[in-house]
């Protein structure tokens, strides 16, 4: 199981489906924009296909990109975004909408 989140686990099997579906938006970055837009936990990280096996059980840490394969007991580094960019600041705050209503509580006079 690769667990990209509580909310979000899946199989190995399941991700590589996932990621040849959506490989076209990868190649533009269309696909981490929209997934760091909505929440969804990202983590670049070269080599991974061949890191893992169909199921492999996978333990992510986004803040460090450590990528630890349980199942056979390696590991592998990711690029995680820096805490205060702009990718960090909406991951942590759960996506593009809850850092925008945050934002507008905390600027009341942009409201119009």
């Amino acid at each position: 199981m690769i667990c990209v989140s509580d909310q979000f686990p899946m199989d190995a099997a399941e991700y590589l489906e996932f990621r040849e579906r959506n490989r076209s938006f990868q190649d533009v970055g269309a696909y981490v924009i929209n997934a760091v837009n909505i929440g969804f936990p990202v983590l670049i990280c070269a080599g991974v296909t061949t890191f893992a096996a169909e199921g492999d059980e996978l333990e992510v840490h986004f803040d460090s990109g450590l990528v630890r394969n349980e199942t056979q007991g390696t590991e592998l580094y990711g690029e995680p975004y820096p805490p205060d960019s702009p990718p960090g600041q909406l991951l942590r705050m759960g996506g593009l909408r809850p850092f925008l209503e945050r934002w507008l509580e905390d600027h009341p006079e942009a409201r119009g």
